[in-house]
């Protein structure tokens, strides 16, 4: 007979993708040459304000997916559906439940 066992799990997720303010500032950076004897500028442009905040406004965290994919799976089985795309709705309703976000970071 198989024993049950609670266990933690910690997973850390990362992706790379884009957000889009107007709240920026220019930084221009200076350098001396010394093959040509002049300063030579470049700028950048970097966004002020909280680009966590940014980001919830704009899309989603792993966890808001998790949580908009538990939902879809609700729905699908109050609609009837078992299987979807070879995947146990159940099974996956049920993988979805109860993850709590420990810690966001947006740099």
């Amino acid at each position: 007979m198989e024993e049950e066992f609670e266990v933690l799990v910690t997973e850390k997720l990362i992706k790379t993708t884009s957000v889009f303010t107007s709240n920026v500032h220019t930084c221009v950076d200076r350098d001396y040459d010394a093959a040509t004897g002049r300063y030579e500028y470049s700028s950048t442009v970097e966004p002020d304000g909280n680009l966590k905040e940014v980001f919830e406004q704009q899309q989603r965290s792993a966890l808001k997916i998790i949580e908009c994919c538990e939902k879809l799976c609700a729905q699908l089985l109050k609609d009837g559906k078992r299987i979807y795309a070879g995947i146990r709705i159940a099974d996956l309703h049920y993988d979805c439940s109860d993850w709590d976000q420990l810690e966001l970071t947006v740099e």
